[in-house]
């Protein structure tokens, strides 16, 4: 009999199977639903039920059958399996586990009426990012989605005018959340609402001891980010719902939700022992579902709930999920204020108290994020708008310090960097001062501000998204930003599951998406703790240190580069380091390499005989060479718009003197054969003694042409002869910005490696210098000394870069000059 009845069960199965691909393959689906048969039960597909001669129903008569025999507790694990080839999404484990598939209220599906209060995911919580994650669901059309929220904005369908005041609830949106609302189709509606972009972005601090430009221009983008409303973002997600399932009436629940069940042990599926003896079917169909309870007296069940209700979760708070963080000393107020011009650049300023922020938002309007004690937040908020435009202004200009100034730190900065990685358009910007508030437009509004992070983002048929999961400073405006990162990776993961059949709710499919995500979240809020704790102390070598980080940021080019991917969104994690882009754009041939013709082999100019035989013999040399130049951005090379000052013609077989000036190998080779053999010769430039000659790695690596061979063997020679000379303190601090420059291009440059000894000593010279700088142990401590209390760590890094250069110098004069 137990043989007979496997025999029918497989045979059901079968028969369901073959119905669903004869089907698919007459290609006649139900209106509403481009993928499945007509026969399946779907939400939003309202039909009468099967007809008894569809394949479902044969099997479901077949199960009938079989349960009205002898052997009915089997015939009873049978009809779940025959259920689910009835069911969208095609899950076995979801029938078999006893969790209800998403059907339309109004279907039977096997004589079993789904029931109005089930859902496939219930989203707690209707704001941006809530509205986010069910605007990106792929399969919305074919899951049954709830968003559950009070907020009467919800009910808004109409674009926003943009002639109205801007709100003071706005948010800095990235090119990456630009690029995910252009994905799920919802830019468009923002588009016709209004929004700003910014290009340009200006930082400082109060101290005046340095500034930051950024510029899209510097990594080749239109745009850094895009100021929008809160309510503009909403308004379009909520638009975007609508064109995408019609009527969005039935997703909203205008409620509250009071509590929230998670399954547990004694709430799994009953036995079929259970279900003989006459087990409730809405057990069976809500052993697995997690139930909440709404303030209006509906209790609904989801196969999946989303918590996206904010940094005071009442999701993640039932649910048990612990987090980590603290509030900090700090509150900010945010408020919209009015220029005379139109202002298109983001400014901030770090004050002692904490960082004020000018975001433009359209026409003359600017938003103000200013960070400060809630004592201090308290009496902005209540001053008369007079005095708080006042208060506004002075802090954008010379309140608290006066501005920054270039100085002749400045051009060492940028001479000593230039070479790494080229110069960003914003490297040579000059500071500028923010436009003046003439008025205050809208409601001055302040809150406190903290950091949280949750221990989990899943549990069992739960996720945090959003506030909800982790909340940051708002110093760089990334909050809305992860958040909305956080949308894009859950609903991919609840697709990638819907389209294998596999249960979303499932912790395990789930750990994908904390494991996408929660990585990459901790370390933008560890960053942005950083910066608040290092911006909130007024202290001398932390000030001194905030004024290294901008001139860093502001001279070191691909530093500055990784820093805006990293703000963009386009770079996952802050990498901040200084390795050079790759290019993007066909290499241009040197400018030193130029094709040899008869006519340049006619004239006289010094270094006549070499001319067209730079790198190799023919184009197919000069060609390699080439190659090789551009293989590395790292690799030292003359500059574009530069000549030979002997022959004040291109250069050919280049070599860079110690003193960082470039000439022609054969021009210095002459310049030192009319002086005196036992003396070094002179830069024609800077009247400095030449006392190390470097080739161009483009000249040794064609080093196989006679002539280059020749030239080679002469520098060589030089240095041999002057190299090891000793030389006075004077001429080390002098060669010090060539060598430590050459220094950091030969890090940068991956096809070239150092010497094993050379690393660790540079690895330990720069440990050891660090830990005495940074430590609270001084010669001269700067408590009692103050300023000329750092002359000491002035000192000792002073040592280390002279140590590194003598190293370094030592190194270049092994592989050029034969010792």
């Amino acid at each position: 009999m137990a043989t007979a009845i496997r025999g029918r069960a497989i045979n059901a199965v079968q028969v369901g199977r073959l119905g669903l691909i004869h089907e698919e393959k007459k290609g006649k689906p139900k209106p509403g639903s481009s993928t499945l048969p007509a026969f399946c039960g779907r939400h939003g597909n309202e039909s009468s039920p099967p007809s008894p001669t569809t394949p479902p129903a044969r099997a479901a008569s077949l199960s009938g059958m079989l349960s009205r025999g002898r052997c009915f507790p089997a015939a009873s694990r049978i009809r779940p399996l025959v259920r689910a080839f009835c069911d969208a999404p095609p899950s076995l484990q979801d029938a078999a586990s006893g969790v209800p598939s998403s059907q339309d209220h109004t279907e039977k599906v096997d004589d079993v009426k789904a029931r109005p209060n089930e859902l496939d995911i219930a989203i707690v919580g209707g704001g941006m990012v809530g509205l986010a994650v069910a605007s990106n669901m792929p399969l919305t059309k074919h899951l049954r989605v709830g968003i559950i929220d009070s907020n009467p904005a919800l009910k808004s369908r109409n674009y926003l005018k943009k002639d109205v005041v801007p709100d003071s609830r706005v948010s800095t949106i990235t090119p990456a959340t630009i690029s995910f609302f252009r994905d799920i189709g919802a830019w468009d509606h923002v588009q016709q609402q209004r929004h700003a972009f910014f290009g340009k972005m200006q930082v400082w601090d109060y101290t005046g001891l340095g500034y930051t430009r950024y510029s899209a221009r510097d990594v080749g983008k239109e745009y850094l980010g895009c100021v929008v409303e809160n309510k503009v973002l909403c308004n379009s997600l909520l638009l975007r719902l609508q064109e995408e399932n019609g009527d969005i009436e039935k997703m909203i629940y205008p409620t509250r939700l009071i509590s929230l069940a998670l399954p547990s042990k004694s709430r799994q599926a009953p036995t079929s022992e259970a279900i003989s003896s006459g087990y409730p079917p809405e057990e069976l169909n809500h052993s697995n579902l997690v139930k909440l309870e709404l303030s209006d007296g509906q209790t609904l069940y989801s196969k999946l709930v989303v918590g996206a209700d904010g940094s005071k979760s009442n999701v993640r708070q039932t649910a048990g999920i612990k987090t980590t963080g603290w509030n900090y000393p700090q509150s900010a107020i945010i408020c919209t204020v009015e220029h005379i011009t139109e202002n298109d650049c983001a400014w901030q300023r770090f004050l002692p108290s904490g960082p004020i922020a000018l975001l433009p938002i359209g026409d003359n309007y600017s938003n103000i994020v200013w960070t400060m004690s809630p004592e201090e937040s308290l009496r902005h908020k209540s001053m008369s708008p007079e005095d708080f435009v006042k208060s506004v202004n002075n802090a954008l200009d010379f309140g608290y310090g006066p501005h920054p100034h270039s100085g002749s730190l400045d051009y060492y900065m940028e001479k000593l960097f230039s070479d790494i990685g080229g110069t960003a358009a914003s490297t040579k910007e000059c500071f500028e001062i923010p436009p003046k508030a003439i008025g205050v437009v809208s409601e001055r509004m302040a809150f406190p501000l903290s950091l949280k992070h949750s221990h989990d983002y899943v549990s069992k048929r739960l996720a945090l998204v959003g506030d909800a999961a982790h909340t940051v400073h708002p110093l760089a405006g990334q909050g809305v930003n992860l958040g909305f990162g956080d949308a894009a990776a859950l609903a991919k993961v609840i697709a990638d599951g819907v389209s294998v059949g596999a249960d979303f709710g499932d912790i395990s499919l789930l750990k994908r998406y904390e494991n996408d995500r929660k990585a990459a979240n901790v370390a933008m809020a560890a960053l942005l703790d950083g910066f608040q704790k290092m911006y909130s102390v007024d202290f001398g070598p932390l000030n001194v240190l905030r004024a290294a980080a901008f001139h860093g940021a502001q001279y070191i080019s691909p530093l500055k580069k990784n820093i805006i991917s990293y703000a963009m969104g386009d770079a996952k994690w802050p990498l901040f380091w200084i390795f050079p882009e790759k290019a993007t754009q066909p290499a241009a041939p040197p400018p030193f390499s130029s094709l040899a013709d008869d006519s340049e082999k006619t004239r006289t100019a010094p270094c006549a005989s070499a001319r067209g035989r730079e790198f190799g013999r023919g184009g197919e040399e000069k060609g390699k060479g080439m190659s090789s130049s551009t293989s590395s951005s790292a690799s030292p090379v003359p500059p574009e718009d530069d000549v030979c000052s002997v022959c004040h013609d291109r250069f050919r077989i280049p070599c860079q003197a110690n003193c960082s000036h470039w000439f022609c190998g054969e021009c210095i080779i002459r310049v030192w054969n009319h002086g005196p053999a036992v003396q070094p010769c002179k830069c024609p430039i800077c009247r400095r003694l030449i006392n190390l000659l470097v080739p161009a790695n483009v000249s040794i690596d064609n080093d196989d042409d006679p002539q280059i061979q020749h030239v080679l063997g002469e520098v060589q020679h030089y240095n041999r002869i002057f190299g090891g000379t000793p030389r006075s303190l004077t001429q080390r601090l002098q060669d010090l910005p060539f060598f430590i420059r050459r220094l950091f291009r030969e890090l940068l440059d991956p096809q070239r490696t150092l010497p094993l000894v050379f690393r660790a000593r540079m690895i330990m010279m720069v440990a050891l210098s660090a830990i005495y700088v940074l430590s609270p142990v001084d010669i001269l401590p700067e408590s009692v000394l103050g300023l000329f209390g750092f002359f000491d760590d002035f000192l000792v890094l002073l040592i280390v870069f002279l140590h590194l250069a003598a190293v370094y110098r030592s190194l270049l004069l092994y592989r050029h000059g034969g010792h």
